[in-house]
């Protein structure tokens, strides 16, 4: 699957956006997904300004339990001309779901 995205604002400011994913049965248990995003931002608080973040995720499905298993890693970078050095961030997402 593939998601792309872009727009703006009347002040200038720019983004884009994809993401793109894989689903398949690697394992008899359930699903796989894969999936890779990619974020650049412009102008955005100030003329100059630089947002850009990525990020990597993996779900397994589990049919009979009837849960989800997921885990994600995501970094963010910021820059601008007004306040100095920003330092860049990453997060990790680990977590499950079930539907009841």
């Amino acid at each position: 699957n593939l998601t792309i995205a872009s727009g703006g604002q009347d002040s200038g400011a720019r983004y884009s956006y994809l993401r793109a994913g894989w689903q398949g049965d690697l394992i008899s248990v359930g699903k796989t997904s894969f999936s890779a995003d990619l974020y650049t931002g412009t102008n955005f608080v100030s003329e100059g300004a630089t947002s850009d973040s990525w990020g990597i995720y993996a779900q397994q499905n589990f049919d009979d339990l009837k849960f989800e298993a997921y885990v994600g890693w995501h970094t963010y970078a910021y820059d601008d001309n007004l306040a100095g050095d920003f330092l860049a961030a990453s997060s990790i997402l680990i977590g499950l779901r079930t539907k009841f």
